[in-house]
């Protein structure tokens, strides 16, 4: 991609999701039906696309209006505690898994006690 002078966030925005795509202007302009100098006039900032545009550029980069528009809003405070005990029972199963592996642990050094005195393995030096 050839460097592009941004003169508005939407157009660097645009431009990042395009490049996080490795997506071209010509490849983005073919997906939504335009020319490639509709985009360049997009990333660029001179020109602001239309509604219909904006949601074929969201679905054509996978990525959200309001990551494309830069709009940031706080978590209501359901979507908080659900965070809340997701983070919570991830926690949990971390312990739990590590109480595991220190388990497994501790049977892998008796087993290879075992071997070495029955000559399954041979010792360190």
């Amino acid at each position: 991609m050839s460097k592009v002078v941004h003169t508005n966030e939407f157009g660097r925005r645009l431009y990042a999701a395009m490049r996080k795509r490795n997506m071209t202007q010509q490849e983005l302009a073919g997906k939504l039906g335009h020319h490639y100098n509709v985009v360049g006039t997009w990333t660029r900032g001179n020109k602001t696309p239309s509604l219909k545009n904006l949601i074929g550029l969201a679905d054509a980069l996978d990525v959200s209006l309001d990551q494309l528009c830069g709009i940031k809003r706080k978590a209501t405070g359901d979507e908080t505690e659900q965070l809340r005990k997701f983070a919570i029972a991830l926690i949990e199963d971390t312990r739990e898994i590590y109480s595991q592996l220190q388990a497994l642990n501790k049977h892998a050094r008796q087993l290879e006690r075992w071997a070495r005195k029955y000559k399954l393995l041979e010792d360190e030096e």
